[in-house]
Formats: structure tokens, C-alpha cells, sequence
């Protein structure tokens, strides 16, 4: 079954309108698109739009997600950006103190979230010295890292993890000036290094065992859903210009309409699959199981919908500047961002029927 419901809701629309027009402006003047779509980024803090994740208004994170859709629509890397900075102020006014509250909700800041080890650098942890505890290390992949004002990093602290607040402008943060994958540019992915970053108790947010122990963890999980439907639902959007085309002919519209009928049911689904998650979010216990069936079937279904797009467009969508071949590469990216499918199959086993998964470890 198929039911075509990718408008976003008139009041997004109001709020959002002036930053997709800034959008559309940013992805005409950049390499299309490796830029970083830092001032599509700047004009959503600016407007306070970042604040819906956060409110305690139970329509306010379904905002938010309508918000994450419609940014997602244009720059998908902006859109992951967007996600983190919203995990980041859920994750310190949830589980901070009045004073971590401020710093991540001070006007114009964006913030970015790190916790991925570097391959050829030594992991970031917190050591002790002499003076006291300092961070040292790099952190190889963080989305943003370019644009952001600070990160919350998740680093070794003891036995534990720590959650640290750091400023980038602090005395020892270095951040990259580049990044050489053409796929990560246009997050603007850095890596990020520590030297000897003194570290207080106001820098500490939260000890954990694990990311998925914190309580923003289900907002990153939505955002990365609605940046997939967001992907979708350029894709659709994209073929559907396509048939609408006057130089496009009546047996191109005829032999397509399977493959706009696929682009349109996908991206439809995952709207609707991040709108459910988003209506139910922060209502109870976190369901780590459907946020993770949820964020593999999103991404599926966005690069479905990306691959039926192409072959409604043709040779051109494989080629740059066309969106559908920057979409290509961002929807990989989505998927693979963590935790990518076999993690979160084997977590959900874990839920779902632990002793099936042992008995099968052991068969094998």
C-alpha cells in the first residue's frame, strides 16, 4: 500500500521556511554539496528551532523531528549535524548540572558529540598527572567538528566512560582543518586532539558503561531516522520532478511509474515510521529494540528510494553536481553511522532471544 503524505506540517513550514530558503542559497553556491551547510546550521540556533529537542512540551521533539525531515530534505549532513547538537543539550540539561545547562544552551553555540576511537592516533581518555586529571588522545570522526563552538566527548574515565563538555577554543583542543573523504566534507567531520586538556568536575556530565545507556541516546536515534526520511524524501521528491518535466516524454513517464511508485511508498514509510517514534519519545522506558529495527528499516528504505529515484532520472543522477549521487553517498553514511547493522542485530538479539543467539554462536 502506498499513501503520498510527504508535505510537512503548515506550521514547520512557517517556522522553517526562512532557513530552507538560506538552504536552498547555501547548496546553490557550494561544491554541490560538499560544503559544510554552516549557515544553514547558524540560521536554525539562530531562530532557536534546536530548542524544540529539549522542551518539555510533549509536542515539542515531533516538532523538532518535522524540523530534522525538512532540514534532512536539503543537506542530510547538516541534518546529522543538527541530530548530535540535539543529543548533546538533551544530554546535559537532562543529566547536568544548572551550570553544564547554560553552557550548552548559550546563544549560537552548536555542539558536536564524539566517541569513536581514532585508527592511527591513541584513543582520547582522561589520565591522571601530577596536576590532576587531563584529556589526551583524539577522537578520529566527529560530525561537525568544523562548525562547532564545543563537544561532548565520550572518553575512558577510569573503569568507566565519562561524558566531558569541552569548549574547542580550550587550551590543548586542536581540531583538523579537513577532512580528505570527499564523503565526510560535507558534515564537516574532523578529528579532534587533545593535549594534556585540564579537566574538572564541571566538566563531567555523566559516567556511563556505554552510549546507549544515556538518556539522549534515543534523541540521536530519532534524528538519524528522520535524516533518513529526509533523504527519502528528496529522492521522491527529485523523481517526481522528473515525470513532471517538460522535456521528460510520455514513454519515459509510462516506463517509470513503477520506479516513482517505489520512491514515493519508501519515503513515505519512513516518514511515518520516524513520525510514530517521535509521537511515542520520552514516554516511558526507551525501547532500544524499535529504535534500532526503526533506524534500519529508515535507512533502507532511504537508499530504496534513492535507488529508485535513479533510475527514474538516469545517467545523469550517478554523476555530480546532480543531488541523487551527493544522496547516494549520504545515505551510506546514515547507515553506517553507528550502530551500523550487524551491531544492532546483535543487540537486539541480545533483547529479543539471547539464548538463540548463544545456541547459534555455539552451532557455528
Amino acid at each position: 500500500m502506498m499513501v503520498l503524505d510527504l508535505e510537512l506540517p503548515d506550521a514547520t513550514r512557517a517556522e522553517l521556511d526562512p532557513t530552507l530558503l538560506d538552504a536552498d542559497l547555501e547548496w546553490a553556491r557550494t561544491d554541490v554539496p560538499e560544503g559544510t551547510a554552516a549557515r544553514t546550521l547558524r540560521s536554525l540556533i539562530d531562530r532557536g528551532l534546536d530548542r524544540s529537542a529539549i522542551s518539555t512540551d510533549p509536542s515539542a521533539l515531533p516538532l523538532f523531528v518535522e524540523v530534522l525531515v525538512g532540514i534532512a530534505t536539503m543537506f542530510p549532513a547538516a541534518g546529522v549535524v543538527l541530530t548530535m547538537h540535539a543529543a548533546v543539550l538533551h544530554l546535559a540539561t537532562s543529566s547536568g548540572s544548572e551550570a553544564q545547562r547554560a553552557r550548552v544552551t548559550k546563544p549560537g553555540t552548536l555542539w558536536g558529540f564524539g566517541a569513536a576511537p581514532p585508527a592511527d592516533t591513541p584513543r582520547a581518555a582522561v589520565e591522571r598527572t601530577s596536576s590532576g586529571a587531563a584529556l589526551r588522545g583524539s577522537l578520529r570522526r566527529v560530525s561537525g567538528a568544523g562548525v562547532i563552538e564545543g563537544l561532548a566527548a565520550l572518553v575512558p574515565y577510569g573503569n568507566k566512560s565519562a561524558v566531558l563538555l569541552v569548549e574547542t577554543e580550550r587550551r590543548g583542543v586542536r581540531v583538523e582543518p579537513s577532512w580528505a573523504s570527499a564523503g565526510l566534507r560535507a558534515s564537516s567531520t574532523r578529528a579532534v586532539h587533545f593535549d594534556d586538556v585540564e579537566v574538572d568536575r564541571d566538566d563531567v556530565v555523566t559516567l556511563v558503561e556505554s552510549a546507549a545507556e544515556l538518556p539522549s541516546w534515543e534523541t540521536a536515534m530519532i534524528g538519524l531516522c528522520a535524516v533518513c526520511a529526509g533523504i527519502a524524501r528528496r529522492a521522491a521528491l527529485i523523481a517526481l520532478e522528473q515525470l513532471r518535466a517538460d522535456r521528460t516524454g510520455p514513454a519515459v513517464r509510462r516506463a517509470s511509474r513503477s520506479e516513482l511508485a517505489s520512491a514515493l511508498e519508501e519515503a513515505t514509510a519512513a516518514m511515518a515510521i520516524t513520525r510514530a517514534l517521535a509521537a511515542r519519545a520520552r514516554r516511558g522506558p526507551t525501547d532500544r529494540v524499535a529504535l534500532l529495527g526503526a533506524k534500519m528499516a529508515t535507512a533502507a528504505a532511504a537508499e530504496r528510494a534513492v535507488d529508485a529515484a535513479r533510475s527514474v532520472v538516469g545517467m545523469e543522477s550517478f554523476e555530480p553536481p546532480h543531488p541523487l549521487e551527493r544522496l547516494s553517498r549520504d545515505v551510506l553514511g546514515v547507515r553506517h553511522f553507528f550502530p551500523v547493522d550487524p551491531v544492532a542485530l546483535d543487540v537486539m538479539l541480545d533483547v529479543i532471544a539471547p539464548e538463540s543467539k548463544a545456541r547459534g554462536g555455539d552451532a557455528t
